[in-house]
């Protein structure tokens, strides 16, 4: 362009400037489009792959019942293992008496 145009080369040279500008401006916006771009896919998939509130509640509402469900279990186990001990107790006593009965007689 500057041969054919001596007189205007400084013109030509900032028209070449500012294209190159213009290219390195159209680099950077493409890098940074396809940069949003895959935070953008990224974010999709997460989104996709969380567990909604509703699962959450209702994973949740089953362990609570199968603690609820231990407790009952637990607390009659333990009411069952009072009896058998009160029982061995009793045996235990009535044994003693029989045999101090037994003794003195």
């Amino acid at each position: 362009m500057t041969d054919i145009c001596p007189e205007h080369s400084g013109l030509c040279v900032k028209i070449k400037s500012v294209e190159k500008s213009i290219d390195v401006a159209k680099v950077e916006l493409d890098r940074r489009l396809e940069a949003m771009n895959e935070f953008r896919a990224q974010l999709d998939k997460q989104s996709r792959e969380f567990v909604t509130r509703t699962e959450v509640e209702l994973r949740f509402d089953r362990i609570d019942e199968k603690i609820r469900n231990l407790e009952k279990t637990d607390a009659e186990n333990q009411g069952k293992s009072l009896w058998r001990e009160h029982l061995i107790t009793a045996i235990i006593g009535a044994l003693i008496l029989i045999g101090i009965w037994m003794i003195t007689k």
